[in-house]
């Protein structure tokens, strides 16, 4: 991902935003999988990193599927509109495109290992880091802090884990500042 490509190649990358996401292999993600009362836990990344089986179980119910994270991830139910639900499943009803997603969610031990040894050498370049405290709240600055050295950001009110649909406003005015920094 993005913090990969920074830490491999410093010199391409001028500034690193991150949004809703932790590391992993500094704890945080690895936590989140530990099973919680009523399945309030990331139960799904584990699902999703079992080849083949995945996509078999979810393609059938893929509508389904989305609405449930849409919902269950969001600040405020019905945050995703109707018409993005039917734009996000179209996109991923075409060939290829949920076995690409669910590669990301098999290549969580790679990152976790690749993470590791980057960690060694914290990152210079400013990084913007922000979870939605509906979702991964402090756990996206907290793990981005371990990687380097100028880290700012937080926790943004009122939202889940789709900030660009949930709080457009703040994220727009956020990664403008961080960028004219």
């Amino acid at each position: 991902g993005a913090y990969t490509l920074a830490a491999q190649f410093p010199e391409t990358v001028e500034r690193l935003a991150i949004f809703e996401w932790a590391l992993p292999g500094t704890g945080f993600i690895e936590a989140a999988w530990t099973p919680q009362p009523e399945g309030n836990y990331l139960w799904h990344m584990g699902l999703q990193s079992v080849p083949d089986i995945a996509e078999v179980l979810i393609r059938n119910s893929l509508r389904p599927f989305m609405d449930f994270f849409f919902n269950n991830y969001a600040a405020v139910r019905g945050a995703i509109s109707a018409e993005s639900l039917d734009h996000y499943v179209g996109l991923y009803e075409q060939p290829g495109a949920l076995r690409a997603l669910m590669a990301i969610y098999r290549e969580l031990w790679v990152d976790a290992d690749q993470t590791a040894v980057h960690l060694e050498k914290p990152l210079k370049m400013p990084i913007l880091a922000y979870g939605g405290d509906a979702c991964w709240g402090s756990a996206t600055f907290e793990s981005f802090k371990l990687a380097g050295q100028d880290v700012t950001g937080g926790i943004i009110p009122m939202c889940g884990h789709w900030v660009a649909e949930e709080q457009p406003e703040f994220v727009l005015t956020e990664l403008k500042a961080f960028l004219a920094r």
